[in-house]
């Protein structure tokens, strides 16, 4: 009898540790209620300012893109975007998990200063 449970506790155990898709990897579906607000970014000076802000806002799996715009409003190259001060991003995320509110308190978070834009983006 002995054999048979520890066979069982490690079949339970394998089942709830993995063979699933984990929550964080699923895809979102479209019709997902998303929203999007764009952004006048200051971003803390560093080496790497978008790179380490990118990675630290998409640790929440609500925001689903963060689009870095020129002046403009037309999407950013690397080529054009050394600087981490006056930056203008596009945030799209999952309305139905997150409040706009909350995705701004989630930007200010990780820059120096975060203030909504009213003009429209590309």
């Amino acid at each position: 009898m002995r054999p048979r449970f520890i066979f069982e506790a490690c079949l339970v155990f394998l089942c709830a540790c993995g063979g699933g898709i984990h929550a964080a990897d699923a895809p979102v579906a479209a019709n997902e209620p998303r929203e999007t607000t764009l952004v006048l970014i200051d971003l803390k000076k560093t080496a790497t300012c978008t790179e380490a802000f990118d990675l630290a806002v998409y640790e929440n799996r609500n925001i689903e893109m963060i689009a870095w715009k020129d002046d403009e409003g037309s999407p950013r190259t690397t080529e054009s975007a050394p600087d981490c001060e006056h930056r203008i991003a596009e945030v799209r995320f999952l309305s139905r998990h997150i409040s706009k509110a909350d995705v701004l308190s989630l930007l200010r978070s990780h820059a120096t200063r975060v203030t909504e834009s009213t003009r429209k983006g590309k």
